[in-house]
């Protein structure tokens, strides 16, 4: 679109096929939480100890915050039925071939592998793109180190002002 003229992404997913065995595992095992106990905190739990990978520690913290922790608790039961409705999507490179726009993908450096993979590929695909590995973070970095996190976007689209 000629609306963008510059994009940015954080640990982009791109789906090349099934997804990985684990993650349906999961999926299950959410499942399986709702049915039995209803319990919306174990299922955002697992699904962030046990898919994304957050340390205890972290997940400490994302609970304190008690808004935000609300929030996730309301959507938990949507989780095992996103992670099976991705099991058949496959994204089209053509698509990304096409941005023309520069591009800067972040990538947690402790992201999971299939995060890695999918930023590498975006990377080579979109001409002209940059990849940048926020060091020492993971899938949710933003939340993790949000300054660092804001330096980074606000530094990228800061350029556009010195040359466009």
């Amino acid at each position: 679109s000629t609306n963008v003229r510059r994009f940015f992404m954080y640990d982009p997913a791109v789906p090349r096929g099934p997804r990985p065995f684990g993650i349906m595992r999961i999926a299950e095992k959410l499942e399986t939480i709702l049915r039995e106990t209803g319990d919306r905190e174990r299922m955002i739990e697992t699904h962030l100890l046990e898919w994304t990978k957050v340390s205890p520690e972290v997940l400490a913290r994302q609970k304190a915050d008690a808004a935000r922790w609300a929030r996730r608790l309301g959507w938990a039961h949507t989780i095992p039925r996103e992670y099976k409705g991705m099991q058949g999507f496959v994204s089209d490179l053509a698509r990304y071939a096409a941005i023309t726009v520069p591009t800067r993908i972040l990538l947690g450096e402790n992201s999971h592998d299939g995060l890695q993979t999918s930023a590498r590929l975006l990377a080579e695909t979109i001409a002209g793109s940059d990849l940048i590995v926020f060091e020492g973070a993971a899938h949710y970095g933003f939340n993790t180190a949000p300054g660092t996190f804001v330096a980074e976007l606000v530094s990228f689209f800061e350029q556009e002002d010195k040359h466009g």
